[in-house]
């Protein structure tokens, strides 16, 4: 964002000085580079920003702490250790709606809190979509533990904050074995996923390397796994998309979306949003992982039933249809997840005492400031300004 902000100032002081350095008598007062730079920035569509996207800050600088709590930067880039989808048979007998909830696949919605771990989440969401349909019982995964290994994990070929870590390890636990807690997963947190947790919580983000206590309970995790990601693939984003989405529901399985979120989305505000069907967009904030587990046929074309996690005060007890229009724009990137029981050979012993490890490096992100003034409808505070929603609310 401030790349493509300074491109545009310099594009503006390029066409003003050529005018002055030629004596020529001054014209009228023009804004300020950065102002026209801001201006055309601003005045952008989401249609016109989307490109731009994965470029830009994560989380943007200046959005409000309620908000950019809730954002998770590794949805904006590219799975790791993926290979290309590979279509399925329309299952037999497939219909014109299918809800993963009147199928008993889908377990307990979930709640990050105000740490951005929504593909964690998201991930374990699906894995309880698989126990549930092979009937392998009530074991939940641990969205903590996968949380932990896709932001770090001490292993050959794996890289921070990388969703494709969880293919190079043996398993993740159970629930069970290490519940989520949103004020742990704040201390897992590095870099761009702390997304202003720390101030939320009062903790410091990234100390869970150095505690023996949590260091403790993730070797705990990595030596008891339950279940297996054994593959990611990704499916174009091509025309036939979303009839592959429905064939995957159709078959049982959920699937996981990389998402654009807008501002009317949000959980932000007095409640956050609680209606049953995704209304126009308004706007951008920031990208998020929510899980497909549904279909249905309307008059005005289909819906997509997505579970999201942030508990069940949003949307309709944390699901919500998406209309086929908004679905084919705002999602960015659509991943079938290959899960498998681990095997048992996968467990090791219990863990030797803890030796504390040298916590990984980690870039401070960015973090929105609760101090920001308060900006008139419409308007949002950023790089210091109160400046419009993109394309007025397009």
């Amino acid at each position: 964002m401030l790349r493509l902000a300074r491109s545009l100032a310099l594009c503006a002081l390029c066409l003003v000085l050529p005018v002055a350095a030629r004596g020529q008598s001054q014209p009228a007062p023009q804004p300020a580079p950065w102002q026209a730079a801001a201006t055309s920035f601003w005045n952008m569509s989401y249609e016109q920003l989307r490109p731009l996207i994965a470029q830009l800050p994560c989380p943007l600088p200046g959005l409000p702490p309620e908000i950019a709590r809730y954002v998770d930067c590794s949805v904006l880039r590219p799975i790791s250790e993926t290979t290309p989808y590979q279509p399925i048979p329309a299952p037999t007998g497939m219909t014109g709606g299918v809800d993963h909830r009147a199928q008993g696949l889908v377990g307990q919605v979930r709640d990050q809190g105000e740490t951005g771990s929504c593909s964690a989440n998201a991930i374990a969401s699906l894995i309880d979509t698989f126990v549930l349909k092979r009937g392998l019982g009530a074991q939940r995964a641990s969205a903590l533990h996968i949380f932990a290994i896709y932001e770090h994990t001490a292993v050959k070929g794996a890289t921070d904050d990388n969703i494709g870590n969880l293919k190079k390890v043996a398993g993740v636990t159970s629930e069970a074995v290490w519940p989520y807690d949103p004020i742990k997963a704040c201390r897992v947190a590095l870099g761009a996923a702390v997304s202003g947790c720390d101030t939320a919580y009062g903790v410091q983000a990234g100390s869970a390397y150095t505690d023996p206590t949590l260091v403790a309970e993730r070797l705990r995790a990595d030596a008891t796994p339950l279940y297996r990601v054994a593959g990611l693939e990704v499916i174009a984003d091509a025309p036939e998309r979303d009839a592959e989405i429905m064939k995957l529901l159709a078959a049982g399985e959920a699937v996981y979306l990389s998402v654009d979120m807008a501002i009317n989305w949000s959980i932000a505000g007095p409640g956050g949003f609680h209606g049953e069907v995704l209304p126009p967009p308004q706007a951008y904030y920031g990208s998020h992982a929510l899980l497909a587990q549904g279909y249905r046929t309307t008059p005005t074309g289909v819906q997509f039933l997505v579970q999201n996690s942030w508990g069940t005060n949003w949307g309709q007890s944390g699901f919500v249809w998406i209309p086929e229009d908004i679905f084919k724009s705002r999602v960015r990137a659509v991943y079938r997840i290959h899960v498998d029981a681990a095997s048992p050979s996968a467990q090791v012993p219990a863990p030797p005492p803890v030796q504390v490890p040298t916590a990984p490096t980690a870039t401070p992100a960015p973090t929105a400031t609760a101090s920001a003034p308060v900006c008139p409808p419409g308007t949002t505070f950023m790089f210091g300004l109160c400046v419009p929603v993109w394309g007025g609310g397009q």
